[in-house]
């Protein structure tokens, strides 16, 4: 079979495994035919690759992992009730809310692919990807699908086979259809499948939240829906999805979203223009071209911070980075600050990342930006948002009426 190597936006990446790992991983493992229970890995994300919790598995110790069978322990264990996609209620009349958990970091939320399903699985609540992963092995992280189930995934799509890369790894992902249904109307929709993948180290189960992208791309999960905000309350753990807009006019909090598209990106990642970056209050763009561009990415499914590697290894960089700033200008032209830092009980992990978005032979040159080739000149500059400068706060994307507000 002929598979479709495909690099996603690797906010995916990013996430959660900031840093080059010594663990050998190789993709040649034999298949495992008993349903194993993942013990020991959690989703690892930029704030817990540094935690104390962190263990590096050697290749002996993650095989044996692999190889583990025991008693199925299903997600279910979480204190959230499980929404089951089928039962969506109508987004034409109000709003859908689901609950969420706190998880090494990140907001996780559970979910069934049908309606008397006992079976939840987990997924991340992930602001910077855009499928819905539905895992078909069995681990306590994620959970297990039926065998029933399980059988209404062998039904192909249409899209073939790819890799996909999440966190740094290579996923073997089918492409298939599951009932969905959203407002008045239940129709197929189309989700990734991934095996015994997803243990690999920092592994995971997303649920993407990303809803435009663009024609080399399988269609994304909000793509196929009326969806067209979404609101991550991390003070309530609820996420919100409505085919109204959710950010009140005039919000002096909210900011003009980024369509990095034109510039090469394969997605519409939540995006803003930032006007200076402060790393331990310093400016770290002082001696940067001024027709550099800078945009700071909101992602729910990292906990740290990511900064480009041209950012991070600059000379104008202070290390270790203690706290991190960002400043943009909201929609009635005001400056506003974004920042998070390390204290005694927080810890905030600030990592490089390559961020291999931007394909100059995708770049249709946008009139109010320069051009920028293979050498980066005038690359666009990304940072990444975590959970850490979301805590206590309300994060609104307004999809369709292009805003974000964070408050």
């Amino acid at each position: 079979m002929n598979l479709l190597v495909v690099t996603l936006y690797p906010s995916l990446s990013l996430r959660k495994n900031v840093l080059t790992r010594t663990i050998l991983i190789t993709k040649q493992l034999s298949a495992v035919n008993e349903p194993s229970v993942d013990t020991d890995l959690q989703p690892r994300s930029a704030q817990s690759v540094f935690s104390n919790r962190l263990r590096v598995l050697s290749l002996v110790s993650y095989m044996s992992l692999l190889a583990t069978t025991s008693q199925i322990v299903y997600a279910s264990t979480s204190t959230t009730k499980p929404m089951s996609l089928e039962a969506i209620e109508s987004l034409d009349k109000e709003d859908v809310v689901f609950p969420l958990e706190m998880l090494d970091g990140v907001l996780c939320m559970n979910y069934t692919i049908s309606r008397d399903s006992q079976h939840p699985l987990r997924a991340i609540v992930d602001t910077a990807s855009p499928f819905i992963i539905i895992p078909t092995i069995c681990t306590q992280t994620w959970g297990c699908l039926s065998q029933p189930e399980l059988s209404t995934l062998q039904v192909t799509s249409n899209f073939t086979d790819t890799v996909e890369i999440y966190g740094g790894q290579e996923y073997d992902t089918e492409w298939r259809n599951v009932p969905l249904s959203l407002g008045s109307y239940t129709k197929d929709v189309l989700v990734a499948t991934v095996g015994k993948d997803i243990l690999l180290p920092p592994g995971g189960v997303f649920f993407g939240l990303i809803k435009y992208n663009t024609e080399y791309i399988r269609p994304t999960f909000l793509g196929q829906t009326s969806v067209q905000s979404i609101k991550v309350d991390t003070k309530q753990n609820q996420l919100t999805l409505s085919s109204k807009p959710q950010i009140k006019k005039g919000s002096s909090l909210s900011f003009s979203m980024f369509d990095m598209r034109p510039l090469g990106d394969s997605v519409y990642h939540y995006a803003a223009r930032v006007k200076d970056l402060l790393i331990n209050g310093r400016s770290v763009t002082e001696n940067w071209p001024l027709a550099q561009p800078l945009y700071c990415v909101f992602d729910t499914g990292t906990s740290g911070c990511l900064l480009q590697e041209e950012i991070y290894f600059s000379e104008d960089m202070p290390l270790p980075a203690r706290s991190v700033t960002v400043l943009l200008d909201n929609t009635q032209g005001e400056e506003v600050a974004i920042s998070a830092k390390a204290t005694r009980d927080e810890i905030f992990v600030v990592s490089p990342n390559k961020i291999p978005w931007f394909n100059p032979r995708l770049n249709k040159h946008p009139e109010s930006l320069p051009p920028y080739d293979d050498n980066g000149k005038f690359e666009p500059r990304i940072i990444v948002l975590g959970m850490c400068f979301m805590k206590n706060k309300v994060l609104t994307i307004d999809i369709e009426e292009k805003k974000i507000e964070l408050a």
